[in-house]
């Protein structure tokens, strides 16, 4: 039938079944790209840097807008860059904008920039490292997807006005409480000792923080994924097996024969400008 392709070696079909899952499951994931504070006053727009550059010209840069009355748009408060090689992965805006704080890296979760603080210009207050953060029994709890030591999975995350204080809730119970202020680690009286840390996520926290790495493979191009699908016919052809395909299948695939070039990429602006959102919070678009 015209439009579909229909493998005749069972082992072949499941590969191709994988490859195209893979590939779809990693172009759902992207960086974050904006965030807002629990009021909807104030919302941060990212243009997220890329992986293995330098944050000096290719990191993360934000710009943060208030919103007064009725205005969709909003003005803007500042512009800045973020310690963030990519993105962060969460990102926390005091209702007042006095505070920002900001969670993780893109792919690799708590192994670099844990939490970070931002004043309400922008500058950078303090950056908490995972093993700061983390005490006693608190890392058997964590887990290692890949590359990506993640800790923060089903935690909440508060603002407290006196004294100014961000509140991370463990999912396990336990809580972690910064002095915005004074720019610490709020200790109870009785806390556990830092503990042993697991040697698999001990080596990644020692990795620089611009070492590339993933949770899972990179978003998939167009133009890998008709890479993928050549090297899948020719393997099929050297077989002697027969995939009938349509002729807009075999254009995709470049023919079978032919490949794409790699895709070029821009250098990001200075600014970050409007985008949609894509965030693993439960934070509503904003118009």
């Amino acid at each position: 039938m015209e439009g579909t392709m229909r493998p005749s070696h069972p082992l072949l079909a499941l590969l191709l079944t994988l490859t195209i899952a893979g590939t779809t499951a990693a172009a759902e994931s992207r960086p974050l790209k904006s965030a807002q504070s629990a009021n909807e006053r104030f919302y941060l727009r990212l243009r997220p840097g890329r992986a293995g550059q330098s944050t000096a010209s290719r990191g993360c840069s934000a710009a943060l807008f208030e919103r007064r009355g009725k205005e969709s748009r909003g003005r803007r408060v500042w512009t800045e860059r973020l310690v963030n090689e990519v993105a962060p992965v969460h990102v926390q805006i005091r209702d007042d904008g006095r505070f920002l704080v900001t969670l993780d890296e893109f792919r690799r979760c708590g192994g670099a920039h844990a939490l970070v603080i931002y004043d309400d210009h922008g500058n950078l207050l303090r950056e908490f490292d995972l093993r700061e953060l983390l005490r006693g029994d608190d890392w058997k709890h964590v887990k290692l997807e890949r590359r990506a030591i993640e800790w923060l999975t089903d935690a909440t995350f508060t603002f407290v006005n006196e004294p100014p204080q961000f509140v991370v809730k463990l999912k396990w119970g336990r809580e972690i409480r910064i002095d915005l202020e004074k720019r610490e680690i709020v200790r109870p009286a009785k806390e556990d000792k830092p503990g042993e840390i697991p040697p698999e996520i001990l080596a990644l926290l020692n990795q620089p923080t611009s070492a590339p790495c993933g949770s899972q493979p990179a978003p998939a191009s167009q133009e890998e994924i008709a890479r993928a699908l050549a090297e899948m016919i020719k393997l099929a052809q050297s077989a002697g097996i027969e995939l009938p395909m349509s002729r807009s299948a075999e254009q995709a695939a470049g023919g079978a024969t032919s490949l794409p070039p790699p895709p070029s990429f821009p250098a990001p602006p200075a600014t970050a400008p409007p985008s949609a959102s894509r965030c693993p919070l439960p934070i509503r678009p904003i118009r």
